[in-house]
Formats: structure tokens, C-alpha cells, sequence
């Protein structure tokens, strides 16, 4: 029985990472968008 629930608690434990690392990577991207704006408009600011 230990078996299924340790399965069960890494595929769970697995979802878990792939979906913050798919958080962090819209946050970078979203921060690059930013970016392109800002050297495009000087008047807008970019975040350091």
C-alpha cells in the first residue's frame, strides 16, 4: 500500500514544480515585455 501513495505523492509533488516553473517563466517573459516597451518608449519605466 506505501507503494501507489509514494507514486501518487511524487507525481503530485512533480505538478507542483512544473507549475511553478511555468509560473516563473510567463513572470520573466512578462518582465521582458516590459523591457522592449520601455527601450521603445523612454517615457515608460522598465523594472531593474
Amino acid at each position: 500500500i506505501l507503494f501507489p501513495v509514494a507514486f501518487l505523492w511524487y507525481l503530485n509533488i512533480g505538478g507542483i514544480y512544473a507549475a511553478i516553473k511555468q509560473a516563473q517563466e510567463k513572470r520573466a517573459a512578462r518582465r521582458e515585455g516590459i523591457r522592449a516597451v520601455a527601450e521603445e518608449h523612454p517615457t515608460v519605466k522598465a523594472f531593474p
